[in-house]
């Protein structure tokens, strides 16, 4: 019995009390159902911490086997009751364990739960305003301030009074301080749609980057991780994972703002 214990920890058969706790810690972290993607590691983690209870037992001292097949082991009933007490110790850390998960995931998840919608309508929002009539306000251009330059370009600060548009260098060129324009923002949420430079020759130049440049796709996205969020089980962690990417998406794209 004590053999087949210390084969289900790695071990050989000479293996000290220190090597038993050392493969126990180590196998139990590698197959705990936390952080294992195997089918089985539930049923190998139970198996480990079988092992480990009964090889942590207090040791008895057998006799020898005799060669006649009528031997009774006297010691065979006290080593299934400590094979019983090890497997039913190995059931009730591993349900505790699954417990303790399924606890941290409904607390994630019931927090999720009011966070999400309100991520939705935000994206809502977005939406409806930019559907509505723009509004255009004179401005002037204040200062500029010349970026690095990025994956699409040089970019470019344009400082007006109280806003500021991100553009392509090449797209702005023409542009000095104490220029006049004309910015164009959704009615609602004050988001820059693009700016008309010049009062002659007038020409438009739209924003670098944006919720509604370049990265519009978001708002998709996102409203289609908030359906999948709302569909998903509250026991599941697949739930905590859509929340967490909508998280993240919006963190972005609130960022694309600035």
């Amino acid at each position: 019995m004590r053999e087949r214990y210390l084969r289900n920890l790695n071990l050989n058969s000479g293996a000290t009390e220190q090597q038993i706790k050392r493969a126990y810690r180590r196998l139990a972290k590698q197959y705990h159902p936390d952080r294992s993607a195997d089918p089985a590691a539930h049923e190998r983690f139970v198996e480990i911490a079988e092992a480990y209870q009964f090889l942590t037992e207090p040791e008895f001292i057998l006799p020898r086997t005799q060669s006649h097949s009528n031997y009774s082991d006297p010691f065979a009933e006290e080593y299934e009751r400590r094979r019983q007490a090890a497997y039913f110790y190995a059931q009730q850390q591993a349900a505790e364990q699954l417990r303790q998960r399924l606890a941290a995931t409904l607390r994630v998840n019931r927090v999720l739960l009011f966070i999400i919608p309100l991520v939705a309508i935000v994206q809502l929002l977005f939406i409806i305003d930019h559907q509505l009539p723009p509004r255009a306000v004179p401005n002037e251009v204040v200062s500029l301030t010349y970026g690095q330059p990025a994956m699409t370009g040089l970019h470019t600060k344009v400082h007006f009074r109280r806003r500021k548009l991100s553009a392509k260098y090449e797209n702005i060129s023409r542009v000095r301080p104490g220029d006049q324009a004309t910015v164009v923002t959704t009615p609602g949420l004050g988001i820059i749609l693009w700016v008309e430079f010049g009062t002659p020759n007038a020409y438009r130049v739209e924003p670098a980057y944006g919720v509604f440049h370049g990265y519009r796709f978001f708002i998709t996205w996102i409203l289609i991780l908030c359906l999948i969020f709302a569909l998903l089980p509250m026991r599941s962690d697949n739930k905590v994972v859509a929340g967490a990417v909508v998280l993240l998406f919006f963190a972005f794209q609130l960022g694309l703002l600035w």
